[in-house]
């Protein structure tokens, strides 16, 4: 829109103009982030499938752990109070 056009409408017609030109600009705001947020997505499915592979090597570090430890017998067990000393 050219200046001239904006100097021959009144305080109504600039008001309602003003009006369409806000609510465009929100239209396109939102439809920007909605387009970021989906670019976000495939990270975070990457960073599940992350925790979950961190979480089986821990599971599977502490199944090899207490293979490698020697069972004790239960007689050599030692004694627990629960007396609280």
């Amino acid at each position: 829109m050219k200046a001239s056009e904006l100097r021959g409408k009144n305080g109504d017609e600039l008001q309602k103009e003003l009006e369409a030109l806000l609510q465009a600009q929100f239209g396109l705001r939102m439809q920007h982030r909605h387009a970021a947020a989906r670019q976000h997505q495939p990270a975070e499915e990457g960073a599940a499938r992350h925790r979950a592979r961190a979480h089986h090597h821990r599971k599977r570090r502490r199944k090899m752990n207490e293979q490698q430890l020697p069972q004790r017998p239960a007689s050599q067990e030692p004694a627990r109070s629960w007396s609280g000393a």
